[in-house]
């Protein structure tokens, strides 16, 4: 196979781009070239790893939403997620990538677009173009039912402004999911499909060396004789306070250490002053932690759950937006966890019996992850699994020789042609206030 040229189009946050970093290594080390498309403002993140990197599509920042989207304040959390879903990655984001992909491919000319579960822009300007499309997983593949009243509209209206043929949602919301996927989940967390390809998460568990010797000296000075637990809400769910106050409340009732990450745009002093056995950082590379501790408190997002799991840790789970509930529900079907519901999380489908957060039910579902020996079991035996997945270089090679080859460019409909499926007009936003 020849060198193909690779555009990767994704959203502006680490948790969309982590799983990305190790496909496009691998693509490279294959010998093809690669060029992420992000937004302008994030592609010093992209550069800052080794990989090229192009602006495209709206200029904004996941950590930083609201200063974009000032109508995120006044929503909940859970409202947060549907907003970004609808009207951020369906709608604006979409419609701003798909004309940048358009122009950058003028000129670049990829032949393979790869994009994650929540770019929408890449999937039309692939049909435009007649351009193979690859999805890079970072969730669990959202089921058609659940797809098509959250953005089937947004995307039926999406294709017809860039002027493809009429489809209904069903079936654009279909085309999508059938797509080329590589997906980090283990059969017993995702079963196998049709064009389903799995890999190993490229993460290390580092207890001694470079990256353990990079640890903070209040990290590494913890006693070593009692169990150590990780506490990290992620980079866009993580303004919270109350909830960090809450976890570490509990955590602190127990004869543990504690190890909690509140993000680079947080304060850590805004905590407080807490006991000798607790720290809290800004940040501290994950990877470097998943080898010292017994416990991963977290909001449940696909990607970093695997990885924990990897690493054989329980989980704790606190999901408050987005597809977290889902994670958090599949994760604690394996059985390697527990949930945890915040008073706000309306709309979820957590099982009605989950107990409420605070600082007790944090206390009395960490003792039981620690102290009942079939948990840890669990998340060993599904890490075992999950290590037993295919490398991702492998993974990529399996990929691109199923691919099919460029096609024909598809010519854009006439605007009078467009309406027979397409909604009338822009779907308007759902969850403003």
């Amino acid at each position: 196979m020849t060198g193909r040229r690779v555009l990767i189009a994704t959203h502006p946050g680490i948790g969309h781009l982590r799983p990305l970093f190790p496909v496009a290594a691998a693509l490279i080390a294959a010998g093809h070239a690669v060029r992420f498309a992000v937004a302008a403002g994030f592609a010093d993140s992209v550069v800052a790893e080794g990989f090229d990197a192009v602006p495209a599509g709206l200029d904004w920042d996941e950590q930083h939403a609201a200063a974009s989207f000032p109508e995120l304040d006044e929503l909940t959390p859970w409202e947060r997620g549907l907003f970004l879903m609808r009207d951020v990655f369906a709608d604006m984001a979409a419609h701003a990538m798909a004309a940048d992909l358009l122009a950058i491919a003028g000129t670049w000319q990829p032949d393979l677009l790869i994009r994650t579960d929540y770019e929408f822009g890449s999937a039309v300007v692939a049909e435009r173009l007649g351009l193979p499309l690859l999805t890079v997983s970072i969730a669990l593949p959202m089921p058609a039912e659940s797809m098509l009243p959250l953005v089937g509209d947004q995307l039926t209206y999406l294709r017809s402004a860039f002027g493809l043929p009429p489809r209904t949602a069903g079936a654009v919301v279909a085309g999508l999911l059938s797509t080329t996927y590589l997906s980090f989940a283990p059969p017993s967390l995702l079963p196998d499909r049709p064009g389903l390809l799995r890999m190993r998460p490229s993460t290390t568990t580092a207890t001694t060396g470079a990256a353990a010797e990079a640890l903070p000296p209040a990290v590494r000075a913890l006693a070593a004789d009692r169990p150590t637990v990780f506490l990290s809400l992620g980079t866009v769910f993580n303004d919270r306070l109350e909830v960090f106050d809450a976890v570490l409340s509990g955590l602190e009732r127990l004869p543990v250490n504690v190890v909690a990450t509140v993000g680079r745009t947080q304060d850590p002093a805004a905590l407080g002053r807490r006991p000798p056995h607790v720290v809290v950082a800004r940040y501290i590379p994950q990877d470097a932690l998943f080898g010292r501790v017994q416990l991963f408190v977290t909001h449940s997002p696909f990607y970093t759950g695997v990885c924990a799991l990897q690493a054989g840790l329980p989980l704790l789970m606190l999901p408050q937006s987005a597809d977290q509930p889902d994670h958090a529900t599949r994760f604690a079907g394996l059985g390697v966890g527990l949930i945890l519901r915040m008073p706000d999380l309306a709309g979820s489908q957590l099982p009605p019996q989950t107990p409420m957060l605070d600082a007790m039910s944090v206390a009395d579902a960490a003792a039981r992850l620690l102290a009942e020996p079939r948990f840890r079991r669990r998340a060993a035996e599904v890490g075992a699994e999950i290590a037993a997945l295919p490398p991702v270089e492998q993974a990529v090679d399996r990929a691109l020789a199923a691919l099919p080859e460029p096609v024909a460019a598809v010519p854009p409909v006439a605007p009078g042609a467009r309406a027979a499926a397409a909604p009338a007009a822009r779907p308007t936003a759902t969850v403003r206030r």
